[in-house]
């Protein structure tokens, strides 16, 4: 991925920046009324009414957000009003957005001012604050918020002019697909199933979350959590299960070592029973796929929150809270909470951790 550097636009930059905010005009379906003279008169000279961000890879312009100095009452303070914000097509998703919304925050602190307004997506990839809402908004974004605020009518919006909430999911979270546990010596259908995620987010949809997909931290933050024979064991024993003369689809042990400082098993069977603490947790074709991109999703929200968001939901399935260091158990295989938290813990940053289990 080529480095993207984001910069302040000068009299000889306003005719890229007028590129950037005619391609936001046009995907909004905006009538665009500022062409490069308007943007000269109001942008130069002592007392300019804007500034203008460009963000570049390279020779190409993928970015651009315009902002504008503001007194808030609401907020009893001067500050700084992101009015348009544009990301390139082929750069949405990579929190571009926010890294505008950064420079725009700090723009306004090297004059005295916060970041109190602004009309940004939920998905960073084009906005603009509608005619007569501007000053009604203003103290949507904080000082140390760089959300994307959403003025779209999608879901959450006009709930009390609140903004949606960011959250994360991944759709080959629905790869794990059990179908059978064990309780009170009865074999019972599998309630962990795939269709817990269309419920999850059509709920949290209409609470008013914007779903974004998460990035990839690697395996980094999820060994310093889990064991290296276990995290091997999840991405390698349902390979090696099938291979046994007529194995079940799942991996689930029927028996377990009575002692766990014994030597490490070396078969399937054996390590199965050594690295699965009950029967509630089987293993299928698609399962370390599925709870790889779970804890991807709880780290890209704890990334999220480092960045200045107040508040992500990651939809994290299979769940995690039940998994040991090296013990899948519970519907769980990788503890994506302790993941999250140990990374941001890496980040400098203090931790609470308020586990609801309810089942209902």
């Amino acid at each position: 991925m080529r480095e993207v550097v984001i910069r302040r636009a000068g009299p000889d930059d306003l005719g890229t920046l007028d590129a950037g905010l005619r391609a936001l005009s046009l995907e909004l379906g905006h009538e665009h009324r500022a062409g490069i003279g308007e943007l000269t008169e109001a942008g130069l000279g002592e007392h300019p009414a804007f500034v203008g961000l460009l963000a570049e890879a390279g020779t190409d312009l993928v970015g651009v957000a315009l902002l504008s100095p503001l007194f808030s009452t609401t907020r009893g303070a001067a500050g700084v009003y992101v009015s348009d914000l544009w990301i390139a097509a082929g750069w949405r998703g990579r929190r571009l957005g926010e890294r505008l919304l950064a420079a725009a925050r700090d723009e306004g602190a090297g004059r005295g001012l916060g970041a109190l307004g602004g009309a940004v997506p939920a998905a960073g990839c084009c906005a603009r604050q509608r005619r007569g809402a501007g000053l009604l908004r203003t103290a949507r974004l904080r000082r140390d918020d760089r959300r994307d605020d959403d003025d779209s009518d999608g879901p959450g919006a006009g709930r009390a002019g609140r903004s949606a909430m960011k959250a994360f999911l991944d759709d080959r979270q629905r790869a794990h697909d059990p179908k059978h546990f064990m309780a009170n010596g009865t074999v019972l259908p599998n309630p962990e199933q795939p269709r817990r995620v269309e419920v999850l987010k059509a709920g949290s949809e209409a609470a008013g979350c914007a779903f974004a997909a998460p990035e990839d931290l690697g395996m980094g933050p999820i060994a310093a959590i889990h064991s290296a024979e276990y995290l091997t064991f999840l991405r390698t024993i349902h390979a090696r299960w099938r291979r046994i003369p007529d194995a079940g689809a799942e991996v689930i042990p029927n028996i377990h070592p009575d002692r766990r400082e014994a030597s490490y098993p070396r078969s399937a069977v054996g390590q199965a029973g050594y690295h699965q603490a009950d029967t509630a947790c089987p293993i299928a074709e698609g399962t370390w796929e599925a709870a790889y991109w779970s804890a991807q999703t709880a780290l890209s929200a704890a990334a999220a929150v480092r960045e200045g968001a107040r508040a992500v939901y990651a939809l994290s399935r299979p769940p995690g809270h039940h998994a040991f260091a090296d013990l899948a158990g519970g519907f769980c295989f990788l503890n994506n909470s302790a993941i999250a938290a140990d990374w941001l813990r890496a980040q400098g940053k203090r931790v609470a951790i308020l586990d609801v289990d309810v089942h209902h």
